[in-house]
């Protein structure tokens, strides 16, 4: 007896069943020699099979791994991912799983479903920033993100910025002719391991500074280019050394330039280069980092300009070679004989003077009265209404004569004393005053000022507060454990005259 049997259907034929291109995907991993084509090779293959695949799945499934390919996914896993990607896409996405966002990253830096490196730039960054909070991933994607533009060749304007900023504070160190004296002095500053804004001279005479230091280094960078083989700026800092480099570490990437010559510079002292599929980077150990040639060239300009200028607060400035020494010389020569020749053009007025010039005549006035005009004998002057004085024979009106000085005998009508200099002010506290001087003496203030219910760091800040108008600088450095005086205003601050004003 016949009767109708049911039709068993695949799973995929049921509804919701997979689409044909997860079939197709599994289909090509599984068509390669493995122990030919590397993992990087098949999962390029595939993701550029599924491309400009969408999937609008209603499920989601997590997943998590420690090196996510498509390979190791399950079917609800691809189709939570791709649904995924197309929401991404579209810049609708929420933050996805780790596992997730490392593979639509493996898709982007192999250029798959982006047009251009640029592309691949910028849909990389935006994921990163959607998963913000998660460091590790972060960490990973920034380096990839830098492996972008060095791998495609993109501009230097794309890379980091702490790495570009360092790129345009060398270009100056390699050609300071082409620098004009401010922006050499802020590359030499930036890479010295002397900072001159600490410096009191520096506070007194920036331009000075900053003009020999340029002069300085264009001499040397002249010299080294004339008697030696490599440029002054290569023996400031560490020889460069060859290490190999690689690429997108960590990430699944499929090098399809592998047999191109290729290099690329990310600044002066830092270069990429690849010779059939090997990367080697040629830069200092470690980086570029401070200079302590640069910080020698530095603290001799300061040193030996304050001899030059007859600054009352010497300093030692460490050894240095000899061709150094007589470029500063020379420099600091040519400098001050310009800054000479300026101020000669220079015609000031000091009005700060004027009072002591009227006390001095008031004095010199006190001496040349005679006794008579010291007595109150002298005829007292003509009133107001008198006649004007007779005319001395060049035409000219005679000078009045010289009021008579007030008798000894009336005190109350003598002349005043020149006023006392008030007291000095002291512009702190007790506490302050305190905690200052037991600084100067090398003393550790905290227990006093506990004693006086008074916290060491609100003091300590106190007092640059009130002495920053008169020293236009901090005074007591509490970088550290201790607070201690800086040096440089050690003696100012011993010789204050408001300094035992108090206590």
């Amino acid at each position: 007896m016949y009767r109708d049997t049911p039709i068993i259907r695949r799973a995929s034929a049921l509804s919701g069943g997979e689409p044909p291109e997860y079939r197709l995907m599994r289909k090509l991993g599984a068509t390669f020699d493995r122990a030919v084509y590397t993992e990087s090779r098949i999962f390029v293959e595939q993701a550029r099979l599924m491309a400009s695949f969408e999937d609008h799945w209603d499920k989601s499934e997590p997943f998590t791994s420690f090196f996510p390919t498509y390979r190791v996914m399950t079917l609800p896993q691809m189709r939570t991912y791709f649904t995924w990607r197309t929401a991404f896409r579209r810049g609708e996405a929420k933050p996805p799983s780790v596992s997730y966002a490392m593979v639509c990253a493996f898709e982007i830096i192999n250029l798959i479903g982006v047009a251009s490196p640029e592309e691949a730039y910028a849909a990389l960054s935006r994921l990163i920033a959607l998963m913000e909070g998660q460091e590790g991933f972060s960490y990973l994607a920034r380096n990839w993100l830098r492996d972008i533009v060095i791998y495609y060749g993109l501009p230097r304007s794309m890379l980091p910025e702490e790495e570009r900023r360092t790129s345009e504070l060398l270009q100056p160190l390699f050609d300071p002719d082409g620098a004009d004296d401010e922006t050499l002095f802020a590359s030499i500053t930036a890479f010295s391991t002397f900072d001159p804004a600490n410096s009191r001279y520096y506070r007194t005479d920036a331009a000075g500074v900053k003009a020999v230091s340029a002069a300085v280094y264009r001499a040397m960078h002249a010299f080294f280019a004339a008697r030696r083989k490599k440029p002054y700026v290569e023996s400031l800092f560490e020889p460069r050394r060859s290490t190999v480099y690689a690429p997108f570490s960590g990430a699944v990437f499929y090098d399809a330039r592998r047999t191109r010559a290729y290099s690329y510079e990310t600044s002066p002292l830092c270069r990429y280069a690849a010779m059939n599929g090997r990367w080697f980077c040629s830069a200092p150990p470690g980086g570029v980092t401070k200079s302590r040639a640069l910080g020698a060239l530095l603290r001799n300009v300061d040193s030996r300009l304050r001899d030059a200028a007859g600054f009352p607060y010497p300093t030692k400035a460490p050894e240095c070679a000899k061709q150094l020494v007589s470029e500063i010389d020379r420099a600091i020569g040519a400098y001050l004989k310009q800054k000479k020749q300026a101020e000669a053009r220079v015609i000031s007025f000091d009005f700060s003077v004027l009072d002591q010039i009227r006390s001095a005549s008031d004095r010199t006035r006190e001496r040349i009265l005679t006794e008579e005009e010291r007595s109150g004998d002298a005829p007292a002057p003509a009133p107001e209404t008198a006649l004007p004085p007779p005319e001395t024979p060049t035409g000219l009106k005679a000078p009045a004569p010289v009021p008579a000085a007030p008798s000894s005998e009336n005190p109350a009508s003598s002349v005043p004393a020149a006023p006392q200099k008030p007291e000095a002010q002291c512009p702190l506290t007790e506490a302050q005053l305190l905690c200052l001087k037991l600084l100067l003496r090398g003393e550790d203030p905290a227990p006093r000022l506990r004693e006086l219910s008074e916290m060491l760091s609100v003091t300590v800040e106190a007092i640059n507060e009130a002495l920053f108008e008169e020293f236009a600088d901090c005074v007591v450095d509490f970088s550290g454990d201790r607070p201690v005086i800086v040096e440089d205003y050690r003696e100012e601050l011993e010789g204050a005259p408001w300094l035992n004003t108090l206590l």
